[in-house]
């Protein structure tokens, strides 16, 4: 007999997200016989305990005979029981120093750790909310942009907020400002990865004119007739100082010997949405000395790097409070309404806005990519390669954490 434990998320700012809805305990435990699936009483998960007690799950709140613990965010210091598998998001493989003490106590408590952001096969990440992410990204760049310009007001997500609402709600908007010819609405989309889709997934739903990178820079306004949006690689966004031309394999290995461009998309943007993948070693793209004169009214931040490639990121915010400003003259936060700022949306829990859905894809994946090699055999060894720490001990891929982890 296997016992899997789902966790209640205990980190502040509150989640409602799970790793596993009621629907796909109930298929696993007909999948696999041998197991059973404990659930930890929440009063904030997405899906009432009710629902996994009618799925086959117990409602536990002791998790100590699980033989795996599974949970979304990082779970707190004081929650966590000696000698488990646990797999969550655990942020600290590029040493976050905000976990540091995390990753010390689950050395010290003999842990094993799998991050869900290691997860991959071939060098694509398996499980992932980043899509979500996107979505939120752009309904709360939106949303910001509508207030900041006494536009539109579209109201503040809810706990059962869905793609459903999303477009029930802007697609009016977006044929309105079409059909009044508004074209001060231009937005530029960063990045490839899965975030970018979920921005231009909703994008496209909403009706906003999609434009290539060189129409973006180049219409004449008076074509414009509509809101726009266009999607920017990192080979649009860098040049070489070398004057050659860019190359991925090249820039990963000498991000030093790269400088920006972003300087062209500054005065041509209205909303800018950062959804790009980032490193400290590489260039910064939306600087403080830009706002001065920039056309960006409102950044929201997928990203979410704090003081990292977009500097107007100064601090992460919430759902509650999901907005903040700052000032293109005195550089320092101020009021998201005020004149001289420009507005920002910095939620690093983005897809906790549209929890039934990003939860529900969530788990999907697992039970594709994590559940059979739990349960049988890892063969393509996509779980010991998220693993971070086995029985506290970092592994090989990880060792160099040692410092950080104080071992």
């Amino acid at each position: 007999m296997k016992r899997i434990g789902i966790l209640r998320e205990t980190k502040i700012p509150v989640d409602n997200r799970t790793p596993i809805t009621p629907a796909q305990c109930k298929k696993l435990l007909s999948t696999y016989p041998g197991l059973e699936i404990y659930i930890q009483p929440s009063c904030l998960r997405v899906f009432p305990n009710e629902e996994y007690i009618k799925a086959g799950a117990v409602l536990s709140e002791d998790m100590a005979s699980c033989d795996w613990l599974f949970g979304v965010k990082e779970v707190s210091i004081k929650s966590l029981i000696p000698d488990k598998h646990y797999f969550f998001f655990a942020h600290i493989g590029k040493m976050q120093p905000y976990n540091q003490n995390l990753c010390r106590a689950m050395i010290e408590k003999n842990i094993t750790l799998t991050d869900y952001e290691y997860l991959t096969k071939e060098g694509k990440r398996l499980v992932s909310f980043s899509f979500w992410a996107g979505v939120m990204g752009v309904y709360n760049s939106l949303r910001l942009y509508g207030l900041r310009h006494d536009l539109f007001d579209l109201p503040a997500p809810d706990k059962k907020f869905s793609v459903a609402d999303i477009l029930n709600l802007g697609r009016p908007i977006i044929s309105e400002l079409k059909e009044a010819r508004h074209n001060a609405i231009r937005i530029l989309v960063t990045g490839n990865g899965r975030a970018s889709a979920g921005a231009q997934f909703i994008l496209n739903e909403l009706g906003v004119r999609f434009v290539s990178v060189d129409e973006f820079l180049t219409m004449a306004e008076e074509t414009i007739d509509r809101p726009i949006f266009t999607v920017a690689m990192t080979s649009d966004l860098v040049k070489r100082t070398d004057g050659y031309k860019y190359d991925r394999e090249h820039f990963k290995m000498h991000p030093n010997r790269y400088y920006s461009d972003f300087g062209k998309f500054s005065g041509k943007t209205t909303i800018f949405i950062p959804c790009h993948f980032w490193a400290p070693a590489q260039p910064k793209y939306l600087t403080k000395d830009m706002l001065g004169f920039t056309r960006i009214d409102v950044v929201g931040d997928v990203t979410c790097d704090i003081n990292g490639s977009v500097e107007t990121t100064v601090r992460p915010s919430t759902h509650d409070n999901p907005f903040y400003g700052i000032d293109r003259i005195k550089l320092e936060e101020t009021d998201e309404m005020s004149d001289s700022a420009i507005g920002v949306m910095a939620v690093d829990t983005l897809p906790n806005a549209i929890p039934v859905e990003a939860s529900t894809d969530f788990g999907e994946k697992l039970m594709e990519h994590v559940f059979p090699a739990l349960m049988n055999v890892d063969t393509d060894r996509v779980i010991e390669r998220a693993t971070l720490i086995r029985k506290g001990e970092l592994t090989a891929p990880f060792s160099y954490l040692k410092p950080f982890a104080g071992v």
